[in-house]
């Protein structure tokens, strides 16, 4: 029998009040000092919590302590850890979500669903006009669907909103997600669903399948295989054509097909 091979892509998912201010040592003097610069206080703790959620999913992954790893960032804002792998964070309404990648760059981004949102508005104002048609006969939630996956796939590369959201184009019709793509970075999505709000996550390295959700134990601030996330859908890009992925196969939700 094969041995299966190892996850290359993890996902891990916290609501910010299960992470404990006795965490603030495993941060570096650097992101002490930024949450002491950061106005109001929801944005510090946004911030703190973030950072100690992908120092602890970072200690699961590579095996070296939460404390150990060099995180800096970006001038677009992007986390780069140094000499690791690629990584990721997002949060929304008090629940953080950071992604790692073994191999290649990674985005994750978390939306929860507001009916007062001018979601017309947005969408005319960021979506290609395929993608607005498409969404008019579409249910509401679909537009959250279209803009975590977006926001991924742009944190994924680096360039955030500015660098051009238009480059990516998809569809979404569950297990599928069709994709087309004006970028020579190719990238595979995935989609999941939690309670009241979406998450999309973007990896470049598309070889690998095997997605590891886990959760914080508020008790032991271990993480542990989480329930909390539905795998909705999965697509490959490549540049220029439009292909739709696999269906998704069955499996435990802590080791999901990607």
């Amino acid at each position: 029998m094969r041995k299966k091979a190892p996850s290359r892509l993890y996902l891990a998912v916290s609501n910010t009040d299960a992470l404990s201010p006795s965490l603030l040592s495993l941060l570096s003097d650097t992101e002490r000092l930024k949450i002491e610069k950061t106005l109001g206080r929801e944005r510090r703790n946004e911030y703190f919590c973030g950072r100690v959620l992908l120092r602890l999913l970072l200690q699961a992954v590579t095996g070296r302590p939460a404390d150990w790893h060099t995180i800096s960032t970006t001038d677009t804002g992007k986390p780069v850890c140094k000499n690791g792998p690629g990584v990721s964070i997002s949060h929304s309404k008090g629940v953080i979500v950071c992604a790692v990648a073994v191999n290649g760059d990674v985005g994750v981004d978390i939306e929860f669903t507001d009916s007062g949102r001018d979601t017309g508005r947005l969408a005319t104002e960021y979506f290609s006009a395929t993608e607005i048609d498409w969404l008019t006969a579409q249910p509401r939630n679909r537009f959250y669907m279209l803009w975590v996956l977006k926001e991924a796939w742009l944190k994924a590369v680096g360039t955030g909103i500015a660098g051009g959201i238009g480059h990516l184009q998809c569809r979404i019709n569950p297990p599928s997600i069709e994709v087309r793509l004006d970028h020579p970075i190719n990238c595979r999505l995935n989609l999941f669903e939690m309670s009241g709000a979406y998450i999309g996550l973007a990896a470049t390295d598309t070889r690998h399948r095997e997605i590891t959700v886990l959760q914080l134990n508020p008790g032991t601030h271990h993480l542990t295989g989480s329930t909390r996330l539905r795998k909705l859908a999965s697509g490959d890009s490549h540049r220029g054509d439009s292909q739709s992925a696999v269906p998704q196969s069955p499996g435990s939700p802590a080791a999901i097909r990607g």
